[in-house]
């Protein structure tokens, strides 16, 4: 899925997709393991959701940083 978006454009180039992903998992285990230690008081869907819109901009090809 992340090869298919940088073949077009939409996730950055820059990075090897296999990176991407390994990264994304990581911090999606962080935040369930974050979760878990809280005994569940918030809701994982919503939680979960709002920090990956986040980490997701990282990778997007419109907010890459322009090479020098």
């Amino acid at each position: 899925m992340v090869q298919a978006g940088q073949a077009v454009g939409t996730f950055r180039p820059d990075e090897p997709a296999h990176e991407i992903v390994r990264f994304i998992s990581i911090c999606l285990r962080g935040m369930i393991y974050d979760w878990c230690r809280n005994r569940g008081d918030s809701n994982p869907e919503v939680s979960i959701t709002a920090h990956m819109t986040k980490l997701l901009t990282l990778f997007l090809q419109d907010t890459a940083q322009p090479a020098d």
